[in-house]
């Protein structure tokens, strides 16, 4: 593959993700540079031995090469990992292609970044040194971008990189707070880290506050130390003069859903109505409420956190999240923000049609229900709630029929406080 010195400006037209995938599959028989700095594609022929490798090598040896190739990763339709999970499947992308990319220090950071988010969900490759090396530097982007993949990799080395990461006073507070979206799965069974949200619950940064509430939910009726603290928070709360403020409000809301329904009689009176009368009760009045704005990066942390919304349990964004929904990376160029209200508020009034829930009854009596996420000429693929693939051929269908229930809770609303709705509907408004 051969190009101009020079990296054209046209290139753009043929870095798109089909082409940067196909360049697996099939080969660029003749790519000559034309004259005014063109590029023209002669000729494509198939060539099964072509490996991505040779692609990104070519780029290697162009100036500003790295920028087209970021170009097609960036596109949110070519990170979406459904399509690359099917590549995988098809065998068509060599294995550690993305890995290669983010061990290779003489890439731009940020398409360092961009191999983080393309790598396989178990993360084959991993290991302490080089994640590490990635939080070392210092530029933002990829130290964010591996702090979410920390969030994915549960294990010792995730928390312990984490951990050091939100107790420290002098890193970002943006750094701070997607650290401790990934301890949560940590704080009811490790206590170093339960003490250090505990702390941070208790501290003057508002932001952090309510991110390590939100990671401390469902621990107050098993874990005394989470129950003081939440309790101690309520009662200071409960001295503060009436109106409350709506950082007031906020944290108030924090503590409700801290102690979860059945312990809320914990809770002072005057704290569950203020907590109540606040808060918008349908599709109108949350459309009202968005009126006051959002801040949609604190949104993106309660779409992947596993104690609010965690709409990522389902749905894909920029590469990261389940298989199960639809992909959401350019969700608010298509949706209205009253349509994204009312599919969280009311999330079986309307479901489109290819996230219609199937009950499929095969001939031995066995139910299995999901999406449809291919009708083949010899069998279907059913996607699950557990996000599993099943395969059923037709042959062994009885029979199948749509429900007028949606997949996605009735209750996903009740489990965000007012805030948490606000900057989850400004992040999805967002992606464009």
């Amino acid at each position: 593959m051969r190009m101009t010195q020079e990296a054209p400006g046209r290139i753009r037209r043929f870095l798109n993700w089909t082409t940067l995938c196909g360049l697996v599959a099939v080969g660029l028989n003749s790519v000559a540079a034309a004259q005014n700095s063109d590029v023209r594609v002669k000729q494509i022929k198939p060539l099964p031995s072509v490996q991505l490798l040779d692609f990104t090598a070519a780029l290697r040896s162009t100036p500003g090469g790295d920028k087209y190739l970021r170009e097609p990763l960036e596109d949110p339709t070519g990170t979406s990992r459904q399509r690359i999970a099917r590549w995988r499947k098809q065998s068509a992308l060599p294995d550690g292609i993305f890995l290669e990319l983010v061990k290779d220090n003489r890439r731009q950071p940020e398409l360092r970044a961009l191999g983080l988010r393309m790598l396989a969900d178990d993360h084959r490759g991993l290991d302490r040194e080089l994640l590490a090396e990635l939080l070392a530097t210092d530029h933002q982007t990829l130290r964010l971008e591996t702090i979410r993949t920390l969030q994915e990799w549960k294990n010792d080395h995730a928390r312990e990189f984490l951990r050091a990461i939100a107790a420290d006073v002098n890193d970002s507070p943006l750094l701070r707070a997607e650290a401790i979206v990934g301890l949560a799965p940590y704080a009811a069974g490790d206590k170093p880290t339960r003490d250090l949200l505990l702390r941070l619950a208790n501290g003057q940064n508002a932001s952090l506050r309510s991110e390590s509430l939100r990671s401390l939910r469902g621990l107050a009726a098993s874990h005394p130390d989470v129950s003081a603290t939440i309790i101690a928070l309520a009662e200071k709360a409960n001295d503060c003069n009436s109106p409350f403020s709506h950082k007031d409000l906020e944290l108030i809301e924090q503590i409700v859903l801290a102690f979860g329904k059945e312990n809320r009689k914990q809770i002072p009176s005057r704290l569950l109505t203020a907590a109540r009368d606040a808060r918008p009760t349908d599709t109108d009045d949350w459309y009202a409420k968005m009126k006051e704005g959002g801040d949609a990066a604190a949104g993106r942390r309660v779409f992947f956190h596993a104690n609010a919304a965690h709409c990522s349990q389902c749905h894909t964004i920029d590469g990261r999240g389940g298989r199960i929904a639809s992909d959401l990376s350019n969700v608010g160029r298509a949706t209205g923000q009253k349509m994204l209200i009312e599919s969280i508020v009311e999330p079986s009034k309307q479901i489109p049609r290819p996230y219609v829930t199937w009950t499929v009854v095969t001939d031995r009596g066995k139910v299995y229900s999901g999406l449809i996420r291919d009708n083949l000429n010899q069998k279907i693929e059913l996607m699950t709630a557990e996000n599993s693939l099943i395969e059923i051929p037709h042959s062994r269908i009885d029979h199948r029929s749509p429900q007028k229930v949606s997949l996605m809770p009735k209750d996903l609303v009740d489990r965000m406080t007012t805030a948490e709705f606000q900057n989850l509907i400004a992040y999805l408004r967002s992606r464009r």
